[in-house]
């Protein structure tokens, strides 16, 4: 019998069983017997979404700019940059004080 979840203590044994390389992530072999030994079933997806299929481009310009090692940076600016209109947008309710284009937010 299968739970529905699996306890901290069983979950750090069983991974430190998989990942046999010790490099803190499971490749493909690893995953396999990750998903038997859990009794999880998993199917393989085409890479390709619909849109791509119906309109027959690749999108590699995108691929290559999400892979690319500056986009953590990119994104980390931008979550940074929410981060600081959400606590600025809070101090200002916060206070009761509305300021401009942001009162219709």
């Amino acid at each position: 019998v299968i739970q529905k979840y699996h306890k901290k203590e069983n979950t750090l044994i069983l991974w430190a069983a998989l990942d046999e390389d010790g490099s803190g992530h499971l490749h493909k072999h690893e995953f396999v017997l990750l998903c038997e030994d859990l009794g999880y079933k998993y199917k393989l997806v085409e890479s390709a979404s619909y849109v791509m299929k119906a309109t027959g481009y690749d999108f590699n310009g995108v691929r290559g700019f999400i892979e690319h090692a500056n986009y953590k940076y990119f994104m980390g600016s931008i979550l940074a940059l929410n981060a600081v209109f959400i606590i600025w947008q809070s101090w200002l309710d916060l206070h009761g004080e509305e300021f401009g284009w942001l009162e219709h937010v």
